[in-house]
């Protein structure tokens, strides 16, 4: 030890990465293939057009969020902006949507645009590979020659935006676009900008295109209770919440309630969720197959359950679905992943059938084709509830969805590719694998099921993952339900547990057993003492609860009209007496309240009937931040932005209606004067207190674009505006009036560099003035025009409102901006962070 190694020679190894090598991966997996093909999910003359389809990428695909009302105008923009742009690099022209002819730029004008980025390609090309002697080795003229060659190609490759027909309203678009070609042309690098931004803000979700279908076929409504019961990571909780929120008018009757047993993944899916902004959706953390009955109320004496009218249950799977995207399923897969599932997935399905109030929908989606985790699941729930649940067909909700029928006949395969027929087949080391309700309902069940109501989305069909769908529907209470024994008369009086459907356990992890089990009404048999093992009473084994995993969350309490700190808040923005202010959530149960958050009446009543039993971890929208200012003592709390979409109407008086002038103004500079905006405004402002205020733009007559309402919050100080929208959401409104962010960025930047310059050349001058340069220069180089340059240096257009008192209202300014709560930079630094994370 201590020693000088310098003379030791090392041998440099490639440093280790964690990322895979998915260019090597071999496609191929003879076991699939064999299992597949001998299930006939498909007619035989498909199987190649399948199995090669499951080797290609999966196409991006958006949707835009239909419940906003500036989605029809996202959706002309994105048309007339990127998606003519695109097509020009394919053989059609125009749009490439439906009912749409127009064309943005001619097909001469984009091919002179695109000769000439190629000419200045090749012209750079060709400098770099001439020599310092002007030589031209002959091996980079064929490195330029094949680097035209691949750009041709990969323009010839590209493929016209299209519509998924499917999707109600043409707000689903699939995008044939690889990275590659999102790095080689300026435009579609722009599109990939502009997805990110709307993605940021909930104006686009970026989804699998069959991942869809089952929040579709569910039939949400505006006063639908749903419940989610394996959320994460949140792209089709999203989708309800949208669907829930279509009449934007008021906030929804109904909500979604969206569980996952990972507690990590929970926090993973706020983000998901909260860009939506809405305050019908709570996050909850729960095994699934035991999710916790809720309570409708406290009264002891009549307790109420509350039930869900719509259900989802996307349930965890061997996920060989999704092949096209996830690579290692290719040298992974065996058909012994699916077994392991099945259990798991019964247990799932069936606490949402009995979550679910008779009448209600639920639907049981996988990522997997196979059927051990599909059609048999469904129909071994079909079996037990002897009735009660029936599939229901909903292929007229799908106009234009290519799928295939559920399958009634399938057979089982071990991992060494042998076929098992039937229970009796299973060899002894696969029986505590395979159970006999993995196997094909009989012929009379297939028929009484109707399993051919299921939904197969296979690949090759229309360029997507593969998929499960099946929509079960309760006529009746379940057989091994209370309701149910009472009604066959087999119980006597039932205690007021029993009568609210809780008998399980404080946090809900382990429902009774006449609610998992449906042999649970058999009287169980006592043990002998000498049996009896540890846990175990003459009543049965008891429920052990689950070790908590995660974080322990602060609780959820809510506002009082008593509390000395709503007064003031309710004085200063004018909210009447019916504002629900038992609605408004803190988090803080000691110290000040530092955000207030709005939750809607029906999570609010959940809430406080189930805070023994339900582990919430976020819920509700932020209405109220307090952000003390000098400017406004009477009032430390401002507006969020959050709030905008659902509570806009609640603030009329501190609700200024403005021009698209004045919302371009406002939204684009940092803090403008009074004086940039329009004279309505100015009138209203005046009249208007400082401290914080929401703007709206309204279409008219004579300001008609665009044609949608737009709706922001900002602070009205002493003598300027300024929004306080994120830096995406600025820039999504800005697009919205015809503006891009990035481009008054540049602009900015430039007048700056040249006030910077101009200043600087004064500076020169006025030493120029003193004789503090060197004696070389004459006098005939300090003459008129470089003194008469000096002074004609303009000034800022601040200075220009208020000519008379520019130092005074700059100092003012300053003074305001730091009084101003929520400043966090210039708008340029915003712009340069908001770049830098894309």
């Amino acid at each position: 030890m201590g020693r000088n190694k310098r003379h030791k020679k090392f041998h440099h190894r490639p440093q280790q990465t964690n990322q895979k090598n998915y260019v090597n991966t071999v496609r191929d997996n003879e076991l699939f293939q064999k299992f597949y093909k001998g299930l006939h999910i498909m007619p035989e003359n498909e199987w190649d057009e399948f199995y090669s389809q499951l080797k290609e990428p999966l196409p991006v695909v958006f949707r835009i969020t239909g419940y906003k009302s500036q989605a029809q105008e996202l959706l002309k923009i994105i048309r007339t902006q990127f998606f003519n742009m695109i097509g020009k690099f394919t053989s059609s022209s125009g749009l490439l949507g439906t009912g749409e002819s127009t064309s943005i730029m001619s097909d001469t004008k984009l091919s002179d645009q695109l000769n000439q980025s190629s000419a200045n390609k090749d012209q750079s090309a060709t400098d770099s590979t001439v020599s310092a002697k002007g030589d031209t080795t002959e091996q980079e003229v064929k490195k330029d020659s094949d680097a035209d060659s691949k750009e041709g190609l990969l323009r010839e490759n590209i493929k016209p935006p299209r519509c998924l027909s499917w999707y109600p309203d043409e707000l689903a678009w699939q995008v044939d676009l690889s990275r590659k070609a999102v790095r080689s042309e300026d435009i579609l690098n722009k599109f990939h900008r502009f997805l990110v931004c709307e993605t940021e803000i909930g104006n686009i979700s970026r989804q699998e295109a069959v991942s869809m279908i089952p929040p579709l076929v569910l039939d949400i409504r505006s006063n639908s209770r749903v419940l989610d019961m394996c959320a994460s990571p949140g792209s089709k909780t999203a989708q309800l919440i949208e669907y829930l929120h279509k009449d934007e008018s008021s906030v929804p009757e109904g909500f979604v309630v969206a569980n996952d047993r990972d507690n990590k993944r929970c926090y993973l899916m706020v983000h998901q969720v909260k860009r939506l902004s809405s305050p019908c959706c709570m996050i909850v953390n729960h095994d699934a197959a035991f999710f916790p009955k809720l309570q409708s109320t406290l009264d002891s004496e009549k307790p109420q359950a509350l039930l869900f009218d719509r259900v989802l249950a996307d349930v965890p799977c061997s996920g060989d679905g999704t092949i096209r995207k996830n690579i290692d399923v290719w040298k992974k897969w065996t058909p012994n992943t699916g077994y392991g599932l099945h259990g798991l997935q019964s247990k799932i399905l069936k606490r949402g059938l009995e979550l679910l109030e008779v009448g209600g929908r639920l639907v049981y989606s996988t990522c997997s084709m196979h059927p051990a985790e599909d059609e048999a699941v469904v129909a071994e729930i079909l079996r037990q509830s002897q009735g009660s649940v029936e599939m229901v067909d909903v292929s007229a909700s799908l106009p234009g969805l290519k799928y295939a029928p559920g399958l009634s006949k399938w057979r089982l395969m071990t991992k060494k590719g042998e076929w098992i027929h039937s229970i009796e087949d299973v060899p002894l080391h696969m029986k505590s694998q395979i159970t006999k309700s993995m196997f094909p309902p009989t012929a009379e069940e297939a028929e009484r099921f109707k399993l051919h109501r299921c939904i197969r989305v296979l690949p090759h069909q229309q360029d997507t993952g593969g998929f499960f769908i099946a929509v079960l529907q309760k006529i009746q209470p379940l057989p091994w339900s209370r309701e149910a024994r009472l009604a066959k008369g087999s119980e006597g009086k039932t205690s007021p547990e029993e009568e609210s459907g809780n008998v399980d356990d404080g946090m809900g992890d382990t429902p009774a057993a006449s609610e998992t089990s449906g042999a649970a009404c058999d009287p169980v048999q006592p043990l002998p003492e000498n049996r009896k093992r540890k846990g175990m009473t003459e009543e049965g084994p008891q429920p052990q609860k689950q070790p908590f995993k995660g974080y322990k969350e602060d609780p959820f309490l809510f506002l009082q009209p008593e509390d000395p700190v709503w007064a003031p808040v309710r004085d200063f923005y004018g909210l009447g007496e019916d504002f629900p202010v038992r609605q408004l959530l803190y988090r803080s149960e000691q110290g000040p309240k530092r955000s207030l958050y709005f939750v809607s009446k029906a999570l609010a009543n959940i809430v406080e009937n189930n805070r023994d039993k339900v582990r919430f971890v976020n819920m509700g929208v932020k209405t109220l931040s307090r952000s003390p200012s000098p400017v406004v003592p009477e009032c430390d709390f401002r507006l969020a932005q959050e709030c905008m979409g659902s509570l806009r109407d609640l603030f009329a008086k501190r609700r200024m209606f403005i021009t698209a002038h004045d919302a371009i103004v406002i939204l684009s500079q940092e803090s403008p004067f009074f004086c940039k905006l329009s004279p309505s405004t100015q009138e209203v402002i005046a009249k208007t207190d400082p401290g914080s205020v929401v703007f709206t733009f309204r279409p008219s007559e004579s300001d008609s674009e665009p044609n949608c309402e737009v709706t922001f919050c900002g602070w009205r100080g002493r003598t300027s505006v300024r929004s306080f929208v994120p830096r995406f959401e600025r820039e999504h409104y800005l697009r919205l009036f015809g503006k891009d962010l990035h481009q008054i960025n540049e602009e900015v930047c430039q007048q700056k560099k040249a006030k910077e310059e101009a200043k600087t050349a004064a500076n020169n001058l006025g030493n120029l003035v003193d004789g503090e340069l060197s004696p070389e220069v004459s006098d005939d180089d300090m003459s008129g025009p470089a003194v008469t340059g000096s002074a004609s240096v303009t000034k800022d257009d601040d200075e220009q409102c208020f000519p008379e008192e520019s130092d005074s209202v700059n100092d003012e300014i300053l003074k305001e901006d730091k009084d101003c709560p929520g400043i966090d930079g210039t708008l340029t630094s915003a712009i340069k962070e908001s770049s830098s994370d894309q």
